[in-house]
């Protein structure tokens, strides 16, 4: 049986970790549960006992959670055993600081396999020998692994690593804290550590060294993926006591209950950070648009602009009268989507259907295919656009139910992780190097979203249904996977070409609006296909 012992500190006060550790726990429980895989909570109750540690009485709150995970394990195991291996229930005894998770298969394996987690918090660097008082037997045993949240070289550079959560980058605006330095863990204060123990048991012919030695790999990047989160989203939490964490944990419960079978998708929120008055970006993002149209129409692909005209309404928002401009426009998409699309359907599916009512700061855009999926499929994206940072929580004023469901990414332009390096990374829309000659905005450096003036942000949510039978939860996840591309893209765009816009009036772009609807009937049919094309075959 292999023990190690992790030691994750962080600058954080004893009493903050507990709030913070308690609200990532239900985020990564709501992002991690959907399409019949996630988290089950059974119970969720006070406890005393005599029994977790020896010579103590602890009391706390006792969980009972059922784990669905077979997406989350390795190919060679999905192979050889059951879908009931797969199936994992957790136990746990939150005495904090103190607590103890045991982790089991009581369906299958019985007692060829668990895992004992436990963990012991106190206010140092990590420097305690024997924080949870093992045996001479078990110390033996242990091997010590500090984990530094600063550090990345567990994680996966594809997906974990991402701005909002980046402590190298992240600066908290209520508590001042951050960005971490390379030497954080001797000038930080105040600072604490997670002592964690983890002990792993498979007893199965064969599997048993390699299954452990998986067990343990894993951790290090889950616990330093996870105390990343912790500390990354402090301006969430910050200010919520235990008693809305506990109320926060039952609304988790029941959201996880209801989103366990449905479909793995949910509501997205990006949230683009750009140097921009938000007066600014309305014209820079309609000289953008105009721009992107018409290099992406060609060649029988592109943007059809069917209506352009002022609106007044008061359906798109409870209780507002909005005016602005509608929009209709046609998108023949076909080199834009991934080859399974392509594959399983007729061109009819790839012609997509979009109207906009654009009240700026606020739009409501809706994508739907009317000739072949009608119901069965529609892009729903609401847009707000305000002077801050990208902390304002509610941005769009959506319910309990879509906030319970909602997902927020934080998308810097800066960061190029999203973006096809080979045709997305052009010298004239990298905002690293590019300095506008009139206004003196640039090049954006790695802080620039805590050390510019100004800035705004775009706050989107994404919302994606696509009903068909094998291929939903696939399909959904790849147009969310387009879209942090497609933003980050189109933002930088907006920025580097500051100067061709700057100067305009609205009663400009207006009227370059007019004369690219023009240019586009003509072009459509013309030429090769341009622009962007999907870069997601490699889903197959």
């Amino acid at each position: 049986m292999l023990i190690k012992e992790y030691r994750i500190p962080l600058p954080l006060g004893l009493d903050e970790y507990r709030r913070g550790q308690l609200y990532a726990m239900s985020e990564a429980s709501k992002a991690e549960t959907g399409g019949g895989e996630g988290v089950e909570v059974l119970k969720s109750e006070p406890f005393t006992s005599t029994d977790i540690r020896k010579g103590e009485e602890l009391s706390g709150i006792y969980t009972k959670k059922i784990y669905r995970i077979k997406n989350k394990l390795p190919w060679f195991i999905r192979k050889v055993l059951p879908d009931s291996v797969m199936v994992l229930e957790e136990e746990c005894w939150n005495a904090y600081p103190y607590s103890k998770t045991i982790v089991t298969n009581p369906c299958n394996m019985k007692n060829d396999f668990y895992m004992i987690i436990e963990s012991m918090h106190i206010a140092d660097s990590g420097e305690t020998d024997n924080a949870l008082d093992l045996s001479k037997k078990l110390l033996k045993q242990r091997e010590v692994v500090l984990l530094d949240i600063y550090d990345d070289k567990y994680l996966n550079k594809r997906i974990d690593i991402r701005g909002d959560t980046d402590p190298r980058k992240f600066r908290s605006r209520k508590t001042g804290r951050g960005p971490l330095t390379p030497d954080w863990i001797d000038t930080a204060e105040p600072m604490m550590c997670c002592y964690k123990v983890v002990q792993g048991h498979f007893k199965w012919f064969g599997l048993q060294n390699r299954v452990e030695r998986l067990i343990h790999k894993q951790y290090p990047r889950l616990f330093t993926r996870f105390h990343r989160e912790v500390f990354c989203w402090i301006d969430r939490w910050y200010h919520l006591t235990m008693d809305d964490i506990r109320e926060m944990e039952e609304e988790t419960a029941e959201h996880l209950r209801s989103q366990l079978n449905e479909g793995p998708l949910r509501g997205m929120e990006y949230r683009v950070l750009v140097p921009l008055e938000v007066d600014e970006y309305r014209r820079g993002q309609l000289f953008a648009v105009a721009e992107a149209s018409k290099a992406e129409t060609g060649g029988g692909e592109g943007v059809e602009v069917l209506k352009s005209e002022p609106f007044t309404s008061s359906d798109l928002r409870p209780g507002e009268e909005l005016s602005g401009i509608y929009t209709k426009k046609i998108y023949h998409v076909k080199s834009k989507v991934p080859w399974i699309v392509r594959k399983m359907f007729p061109e009819s599916a790839l012609i997509l259907e979009e109207e906009c009512w654009n009240a700026y700061p606020y739009s409501k855009t809706v994508v739907t295919n009317t000739g072949y999926m009608k119901n069965d499929f529609y892009i729903i994206i609401e847009s707000m656009h305000l002077a801050d940072s990208g902390d304002t929580e509610n941005a769009l004023d959506l319910p309990k139910n879509l906030l319970k469901q909602r997902d927020v990414v934080m998308l810097d332009i800066y960061d190029d992780k999203y973006l096809n390096k080979k045709t997305d990374i052009k010298p004239d829309t990298n905002p690293r190097t590019f300095k506008s000659k009139k206004t003196g905005r640039g090049p954006l450096r790695s802080d620039w979203t805590s050390s510019t003036e100004p800035v705004m942000c775009c706050y989107k949510v994404v919302q994606a249904h696509f009903k068909w039978f094998g291929l939903q939860s696939r399909v959904e996840r790849v147009i969310h996977k387009q879209y942090p591309r497609l933003f980050t893209r189109f933002h930088r765009e907006v920025f580097c070409w500051i100067d061709k816009w700057i100067e305009l009036t609205m009663e400009s772009i207006q009227e370059m609006e007019e004369e690219t609807a023009e240019l586009l009937k003509s072009q459509l049919k013309q030429g090769n296909v341009r622009g962007m094309v999907c870069n997601s075959d490699d889903d197959k």
